[in-house]
C-alpha cells in the first residue's frame, strides 16, 4: 500500500514538473520559430523586435534552469545531503535584513548599471 502511494506521488510530481518545464521550452521554440516572421518595418524595429524576444528567452531560459536547482535541491534534501540546523530565529529581524539587503542590492543596479 505504501509502495502504490509513493508511486502514485512520483508520477503526480513528473506531471507537474514536465508541465513547468514545457511552458517555459514552447515560449523560447515559439519566439525562435516566429523571429523570421516578426521582422518591422525598418532595421531600428527589427532590432527592437528582436531585443524583445531575446528578453523573454532569457527569462524563459532562468526559469528553467532554476527549476532544475530547485529539483536538484530537493533531491539533496530528501536524501539528507545537507544537515538541517534547526533554530529559533527573530523572524521580523530576518524579514527585515533581508529586504534592507536585497533593496540595497536593487539602488546599487539601478545606479550603477
Amino acid at each position: 500500500k505504501e509502495i502504490k502511494r509513493h508511486t502514485k506521488e512520483q508520477g503526480e510530481f513528473l506531471i507537474n514538473i514536465s508541465h513547468d518545464l514545457r511552458n517555459p521550452v514552447n515560449v523560447i521554440l515559439s519566439l525562435i520559430q516566429s523571429s523570421k516572421y516578426n521582422r518591422g518595418n525598418t532595421i531600428e524595429e527589427t532590432i527592437k523586435k528582436y531585443e524583445e524576444q531575446g528578453k523573454c528567452i532569457k527569462r524563459n531560459a532562468f526559469k528553467i534552469v532554476k527549476l532544475i536547482n530547485n529539483l536538484i535541491d530537493t533531491e539533496k534534501l530528501e536524501n539528507n545531503y545537507y544537515k538541517l540546523n534547526k533554530q529559533n530565529v527573530e523572524v521580523v529581524s530576518v524579514i527585515e535584513n533581508t529586504y534592507s539587503s536585497n533593496f540595497n542590492k536593487f539602488l546599487i543596479k539601478l545606479f550603477l548599471a
